[in-house]
């Protein structure tokens, strides 16, 4: 799903791929096999040779603004024109259900994005990223 993402937002945006030197991949998958890996996978039909490539696993809803932080990192300098390309996945693996009683139905989702100082104007800006933790108290798995 994320390479296809890839696919229909590379469409939009003809000539940017050679301008991608960084590949981020967020996932909230369970599926940890070398050969079912996002990352690997938008690398090889996309982008062969990135100049950074990684995954970040299992952060729930923390990976996304990660990942946008590191791309702003690696982008930073006037006249940068290197873009970052970020998917972000979630694919619901058995044992895990898809339904609880009286909440969401959860499914399988893929986007992607890229970031970077763009001349022309872009779909959308980000002005500020702020990341709150706050520790759960108790038992999770009991409440």
């Amino acid at each position: 799903m994320a390479a296809f993402a890839v696919d229909q937002l590379l469409a939009q945006q003809l000539g940017r791929r050679t301008d991608v030197r960084f590949v981020f991949s967020t996932q909230c998958t369970l599926d940890q096999q070398i050969l079912a890996s996002t990352c690997l996978r938008v690398c090889h039909e996309h982008f062969p040779q990135p100049v950074l490539a990684r995954t970040f696993s299992q952060m729930g809803t923390a990976g996304i603004p990660t990942v946008l932080r590191l791309a702003a990192m690696h982008n930073q300098g006037p006249g940068r024109r290197e873009l970052a390309c970020i998917t972000a996945s979630d694919k619901w693996i058995a044992p895990f259900v898809r339904s609880f009683p009286n909440l969401v139905v959860h499914g399988d989702a893929s986007a992607a994005c890229l970031v970077g100082q763009l001349e022309e104007p872009g779909i959308a800006r980000i002005e500020a990223i702020k990341t709150v933790l706050k520790p759960w108290h108790g038992c999770f798995w009991s409440a």
